[in-house]
């Protein structure tokens, strides 16, 4: 009896830890953003600000972007560039392309996020933004 009610200990153990290490932070702690400006691969067209909502996002994306190295290349372009401010000041970044790559904070080495960074809905943010 003490044999299975440790098995069953380790086996609760165990996955308390892989959904608590799985859990999307929405605004975690350490990082406030209040401006947002995009940038869109070598398009002249770049976004400025954004609601809060949008800043809430972009800002939670980036807080929770685990990233791990790949050797893949950035497509330049179809990439996606997020500069987050707060006070004016350049708080974070991070660039994104239409196959998964990522550069993080000025960086140009490729990474992947195993919990994905959702290439499609930041751009919508891009092209909602541009006047019609």
């Amino acid at each position: 009896m003490n044999k299975k009610r440790l098995i069953l200990l380790i086996l609760a153990a165990v996955l308390a830890v892989f959904t608590m290490g799985c859990q999307f932070q929405e605004e975690a702690p350490g990082l406030e953003v209040d401006d947002v400006a995009i940038y869109f691969g070598v398009s002249s067209y770049a976004m400025f600000g954004a609601d809060e909502e949008t800043l809430r996002y972009l800002a939670d994306t980036y807080r929770n972007l685990e990233v791990e190295p790949v050797s893949g290349e950035m497509d330049l372009t179809s990439m996606l560039t997020v500069n987050l401010f707060h006070q004016n000041q350049q708080v974070g970044s991070f660039s994104v392309d239409q196959n998964g790559n990522i550069w993080k904070d000025g960086g140009t080495q490729c990474y992947r996020a195993p919990n994905g960074c959702d290439y499609g809905k930041i751009k919508q943010i891009y092209l909602n933004s541009q006047p019609s």
